[in-house]
């Protein structure tokens, strides 16, 4: 029973970690998905021929990511297109000239929305990166305490039988 129990602690705190990097990183897409609408929105409330520019800019991005996916963050992310255009995006905001105070409160509501896009984007950036896998180190040090176990207790055959499960999965 000991030894299936530890198992089962195991492989739950393995899972549970790859279950949380995993809504981690959904959230992060969810939330820049949500400030780019939120751009957008501002850019046409803004109505200058240069907030017409970023707003095309804008829907550019938001393609390139939903056609390349992943793929250009795991090249080289920080010289990809879809970066580049993110950073031209928030250069031409920040150049943006106001007229009245409606403009001024959106271009700080616009700065501060690419800010915390860009929060959501790095850490997309940094979890496409080549990571080592807790599952397999998990799995490793449960085999050997396992096999310390079995040095003083012999197995029997549900211990066996629970072994086999783990090393299936």
């Amino acid at each position: 029973r000991f030894s299936a129990g530890l198992l089962a602690f195991i492989l739950s705190i393995s899972f549970a970690i790859q279950r949380l990097n995993y809504s981690r990183l959904q959230s992060s897409i969810e939330k820049e998905a949500a400030k780019l609408v939120d751009i957008h929105l501002d850019l046409k409330l803004f109505d200058t021929e240069a907030s017409k520019l970023i707003q095309v800019k804008v829907r550019s991005y938001i393609l390139l990511i939903a056609e390349n996916g992943w793929t250009a963050f795991n090249e080289d992310p920080f010289t990809s297109e879809p970066i580049l255009l993110f950073r031209d995006i928030y250069q031409d905001i920040n150049y943006l000239e106001t007229n009245s105070q409606l403009q001024e409160s959106l271009k700080q509501k616009l700065i501060s929305n690419m800010d915390q896009a860009l929060t959501a984007l790095q850490s997309k950036i940094y979890s496409s990166g080549s990571e080592s896998n807790h599952l397999i180190y998990t799995s490793i040090f449960g085999l050997a305490v396992l096999m310390l176990l079995f040095a003083v207790h012999p197995p029997d055959l549900l211990t066996v039988g629970f072994l086999s499960l783990y090393i299936a999965f």
